[in-house]
């Protein structure tokens, strides 16, 4: 499944074309859910990433806990990292 640059794969998600440099690997998810969505906001802040950009891999990031059967994180927490994504783009 692949959502703008994101696709992923059964590693995690990976970024193409312009993202291409990042990725997020399976293992990482299940950090990223228990812990910070700081990965998400590390990406945000790159000059090449646009608000589709942060929107598509916000989607993947969704999409890539419920393929590899992560619990969802909160929505409370979601919101806060968009809130801050949103802010840097």
């Amino acid at each position: 499944m692949r959502f703008g640059n994101w696709e992923i794969t059964e590693n995690g998600i990976v970024g193409h074309n312009e993202m291409r440099l990042f990725e997020v690997t399976r293992e990482n998810l299940e950090y990223l859910r228990n812990n910070s969505l700081d990965m998400l906001i590390h990406i945000s802040e790159k000059s090449n990433v646009d608000a589709k950009e942060v929107f598509n891999l916000n989607m993947a990031f969704i999409y890539a806990l419920g393929k590899f059967g992560i619990e969802s994180i909160s929505e409370v927490h979601m919101a806060n990292t968009v809130q801050i994504q949103n802010k840097m783009v």
